[in-house]
């Protein structure tokens, strides 16, 4: 099996960025953020907070039930 089997001595190790891979966490954790906003906007059904057309009210009730 040996003699099949040449592979050169590398002169140098390759460099790696220590820092690579902080890109690609930033890259999925944008790709996450922006599937949560979509999957909350069609689950509570808020479209309308981006409709041009449409005007939205929001209204807070405390314990007591006043508004």
């Amino acid at each position: 099996m040996g003699r099949f089997l040449h592979l050169s001595a590398p002169e140098e190790p390759p460099e790696e960025d220590p820092l690579a891979g902080v890109a690609n966490l930033f890259d999925v954790s944008v790709v996450f953020i922006v599937g949560l906003m979509i999957t909350l906007f069609s689950v509570y059904r808020m479209g309308d907070l981006v409709d041009k057309n449409s005007e939205v009210t929001m209204v807070k009730t405390n314990a007591q039930g006043e508004q």
